[in-house]
């Protein structure tokens, strides 16, 4: 069996100093929260309250960044009405509210060789600058209305559509991908199978 001691947390508020794209926004200062990297073992619950004027806005999540390091999202919810925004953390960071309204880029890679029966799957490319895409279940991909299998790598951020689940014949396939922080995108193409 392990044993774990008491921590001791120091947290310190300064303006946010790492350079932000300027289609994002900062929506707080930085919080500082040290000992840098002391894990923990079943986490901690972080929470920030914004005022109500700040809080509306869409795309509000919670982020965390090491020294010298990109902001990197933190799946975040909206407590107390919508006012006070609570993450789960595993580590001692640096830690913001970021507003992101940027959808997700969504780039058809190869539709003319898919479209000559050249290529096994018609492939897209998947990207997100800020917030991030993590998870299957914020795709979607439909061919003429219906909904048909893909395969995603998220590290990679490709999109495949296996050719075999596109059927014979003249069809509009529709990509939409939602980004953690909601925003979504949607891409149509038209493909010969």
């Amino acid at each position: 069996m392990q044993a774990y001691d008491t921590v001791y947390v120091e947290i310190l508020q300064q303006a946010n100093d790492y350079p932000l794209n300027p289609a994002y926004r900062y929506l707080t200062d930085e919080y500082i929260a040290r000992p840098f990297d002391q894990p923990m073992n079943n986490g901690a619950y972080l929470s920030i309250t914004l005022p109500d004027s700040l809080a509306r806005l869409p795309g509000i999540g919670a982020y965390y960044r090491k020294l010298n390091q990109a902001w990197k999202f933190l799946p975040t919810r909206a407590d107390d009405g919508g006012v006070t925004f609570t993450t789960r953390i595993t580590s001692l960071e640096k830690f913001t509210l970021i507003q992101d309204t940027i959808p997700p880029t969504i780039t058809t890679l190869n539709l003319s060789r898919f479209n000559k029966s050249r290529a096994a799957a018609l492939t897209f490319s998947l990207k997100d600058a800020m917030s991030g895409i993590y998870r299957e279940t914020q795709i979607r991909v439909e061919v003429d209305g219906r909904w048909t299998l893909f395969e995603y790598d998220p590290e990679e951020k490709l999109l495949r559509v296996p050719r075999r689940h596109i059927p014979k014949g003249n069809h509009t396939v529709t990509i939409s991908v939602r980004d953690n922080a909601g925003n979504e995108a949607v891409e149509r193409v038209e493909v010969v199978n």
